[in-house]
């Protein structure tokens, strides 16, 4: 699960979730900003974030999007690239 807010200093959230697509494309993100939510949404072509939270939101607004992000079927088996691909030493299996 990855919570991704969409302006950062040095890279995009739009392009960051491109990058992300490319390694690991079933883990869920939930995008985050300040943005109204067709806005932030309309910035993505093709796959879109699984979750949205317009800032500023509440703890409650976080659990709502980590259930809908969490939810059976929105979570794939991890990718055994992504180690390699981010520079981590590969450990075999990770848990579930």
């Amino acid at each position: 699960l990855v919570l991704l807010d969409l302006t950062m200093p040095q890279k995009g959230g739009v392009e960051a979730f491109a990058e992300m697509q490319a390694i690991a494309p079933h883990v869920p993100v939930v995008v985050m900003s300040g943005y109204s939510e067709k806005e932030a949404l309309e910035m993505f072509s093709g796959t879109r974030p699984c979750a949205f939270l317009q800032k500023p939101f509440s703890i409650g607004d976080v659990e709502t999007a980590l259930r809908e992000a969490l939810a059976p079927g929105s979570v794939v088996p991890h990718n055994d690239r992504l180690p390699e691909v981010l520079g981590m030493p590969h450990k075999g299996s990770y848990p579930s």
